[in-house]
């Protein structure tokens, strides 16, 4: 059998079979369904309960940025809590490079350090009772600190006149004040806080200074 006679034979066979299948172009391609839309009223409300994940990661830093804050103040407020024990341990570190050669600059920086501890008066009655135990070259330079306390932008006049008063004032039990008790240690106390304490303290102020002359 010839070639076109075979294909001839085919073609005949196919049209008396069935019909010719569609084109694939032709075919209909089924669209995906519609998506109901979404509720916008729910979607808002369901937006207000949950917490926005950008506003979690800006609070976050300014939580971290006041932290430093409260640090510096709970250090500040503990370094105003010290026990005696405590303060009179700071106050040796700060007067231990006092001595018969510090200079004004030097009293008035450790006065800062003093008053970076608080604004206790009992710092006065150490101050005092470091004046008789000391050494005649230290004595100078702490009378000078606390002339130097006295100053309104340190512990201020009131605070080193209420030390003052606890220096003099008397036990109940001993009936003897720290100052009867240091006067024995060093007879020349009187002598040396009437010619070099009081009067730097009385040029600050009369009020609160002079009536302290009359105890020596």
């Amino acid at each position: 059998m010839r070639g076109g006679d075979a294909w001839a034979t085919v073609g005949a066979k196919r049209g008396a079979g069935g019909s010719k299948p569609p084109p694939i172009m032709s075919r209909q391609t089924t669209a995906p369904a519609a998506q109901p839309q979404k509720n916008s009223f729910a979607a808002f409300e369901k937006t207000k309960r949950d917490k926005d994940p950008k506003e979690e990661r800006k609070k976050k830093p300014r939580d971290e940025e006041e932290e430093p804050v409260k640090e510096k103040r709970r250090s500040k407020e503990d370094k105003g809590s010290l026990s005696p024990e405590e303060l009179k341990a700071e106050i040796g570190k700060v007067t231990c490079g006092l001595g018969e050669l510090s200079s004004k600059d030097d009293v008035d920086e450790a006065a800062l350090c003093l008053t970076q501890l608080g604004k206790d008066p009992s710092m006065v009655v150490d101050l005092l009772e470091r004046v008789v135990v000391g050494k005649a070259g230290e004595r100078k330079a702490l009378i000078e600190l606390i002339v130097s306390l006295a100053d309104k932008s340190r512990l201020g006049q009131k605070a080193v006149a209420k030390g003052l008063d606890q220096f003099f004032a008397e036990d109940e039990d001993t009936c003897c004040s720290r100052y009867d008790d240091m006067k024995e240690d060093l007879p020349l106390l009187p002598k040396i806080l009437r010619e070099q304490l009081f009067p730097g303290l009385c040029q600050l102020s009369q009020d609160e200074f002079k009536r302290f002359e009359q105890k020596l």
